[in-house]
């Protein structure tokens, strides 16, 4: 995360060819993994707790260092912040924290790094954690669940008021009316002005999925009798459950009602204001929603207007950042860490690949001889190798070059790297002569593999 203008790259090469390296570089060199290496997969974060909106993300850098099946957790911290007298959630910060043993062990602690940037390596993983801004509707994940007997569809509008509530809801539609009420309360539509509304049998009731509890709300049921009138509010007409052209039925705009539908045909409409305990004030007006019937052309050939059945549920889930509510967790699999897989060896014994082949005089990377060191160190390497293995060269002719044991510390690229790298010394220590070599891998319980490369002067 720092700028190279910030971070000086500082190389220099000593006359023997031996290179110094700045405290901001490192040296690497890239190599293929043993035969029959399995890498491990990234772990899936999955949600424990809350329904956030943004992503945790998880990716392997260094399968070395892997804890392997260790558990862990990331939570989060959030406050409220007012924008034009709107209380807003906003993250302040999340945390790393392996919950493997009694003693939860906490990695990363109140980071801010919660909208993609680079978190250090842990554990032999980077985790990267994406928060959402925006708020409202998850459009893709609510709308209606359908009874099988359902007639569909049905509309509905969402809107978030003063107090953005954590949550998640369900609207279930009941059997009859008296299923649930609704209370009597009057509900703010602006700084000084509220509208009354009473207490009405419904035959819907609202629950938190969070909490799994059932919710209070205020039912402005608009076309009932003696529906109250909010300030600068029109009873136009009836609604038409035809849907004819009869000119919509009520509006007020406080609420915002029918502003979806204004100008439309004369649809009955319901507004939902929950009311909830918000930030330790009781009784708060949350969210509002507008329960809107549409017109469906293939019920019938008249267009008519469909309500909810008894069993249909409207879910509702939130557009939120993460929030104190939020847990992730993830695990790293005693199956999911680098191994070495014997069947995969085998099949993986065709790919060994000497590198250069042909090797014509030098090989790039071989170290340049210098004024103070002529000494011509030579690589040939041979890659994708197992372990352990035997490795043997031969001339044409069959005379035995060298003989090589390998282990796996003797292969380079890291503690599951595949590459051998040869000094094209033979066993008498001599430099070996241009010409066409075979060579002969065997290795117990895997499978043996020949091949051939050439040395050109």
């Amino acid at each position: 995360g720092i700028a190279p203008s910030e971070s000086p790259v500082q190389i220099s090469r000593n006359p023997d060819g031996s290179v110094i390296l700045g405290q901001n570089v490192v040296e690497v060199r890239p190599g293929a993994g043993q035969a029959g290496y399995i890498s491990p997969e990234n772990p899936r974060a999955a949600i424990v707790s809350g329904s956030p909106g943004g992503t945790v993300e998880v990716d392997i850098v260094d399968p070395a260092i892997l804890k392997a099946d260790n558990l862990y957790s990331v939570v989060f911290e959030d406050t409220l912040v007012s924008v034009n007298n709107v209380n807003t959630l906003h993250t302040k910060n999340f945390s790393l924290i392996n919950v493997s043993n009694n003693e939860p062990d906490t990695l990363i602690k109140k980071s801010n790094n919660i909208n993609g940037e680079n978190n250090p390596i842990t554990d032999g993983f980077i985790i990267s954690v994406m928060n959402i801004t925006d708020s409202g509707l998850n459009e893709e994940r609510s709308g209606w669940i359908f009874n099988p007997d359902s007639t569909r569809p049905h509309g509905f509008s969402f809107a978030t008021l003063r107090a953005p509530k954590i949550s998640d809801y369900d609207i279930i539609i009941g059997d009859s009316v008296g299923f649930g009420q609704s209370i009597e309360k009057s509900v703010p539509v602006g700084p000084n002005t509220s509208v009354p509304f009473p207490a009405i049998k419904t035959n819907f009731k609202v629950f938190n999925t969070y909490t799994g509890k059932e919710i209070k709300y205020v039912l402005a049921d608009l076309n009932a009798e003696g529906a109250p009138q909010a300030p600068n509010a029109t009873r136009k007409a009836e609604c038409d459950p035809k849907g004819n052209d009869a000119p919509v039925n009520y509006e007020a705009p406080e609420l915002g009602i029918f502003s979806a539908v204004s100008g439309s045909r004369g649809l009955c409409s319901d507004i939902l204001f929950f009311i909830e305990d918000f930030r330790e004030v009781q009784d708060t007006v949350t969210y509002k929603v507008e329960l809107r019937p549409q017109l469906d052309s293939e019920v019938t050939d008249s267009l008519i207007t469909v309500n909810p059945s008894p069993g249909d549920t409207l879910r509702l889930f939130i557009k939120k950042p993460f929030s104190a509510n939020d847990e992730f967790r993830f695990r790293l699999d005693q199956e999911n860490v680098p191994q070495v897989d014997a069947d995969s060896a085998k099949k993986a014994l065709d790919d060994i690949l000497v590198i250069p082949n042909p090797y014509i005089v030098s090989n790039v990377y071989e170290p340049r001889t210098t004024r103070t060191n002529r000494q011509h160190n030579r690589e040939l390497h041979f890659t994708k190798m197992p372990a352990p293995s035997t490795l043997r060269i031969f001339t044409v002719s069959g005379v035995l070059v060298e003989e090589i044991q390998i282990s796996p510390s003797d292969l380079t690229g890291g503690a599951f790297g595949g590459t051998y790298i040869w000094d094209m010394l033979t066993k008498d220590n001599l430099e070996i002569s241009y010409g066409v070599y075979l060579y002969h891998v065997k290795a117990p319980g895997v499978g043996e593999k020949t091949g051939k490369f050439a040395v050109i002067k």
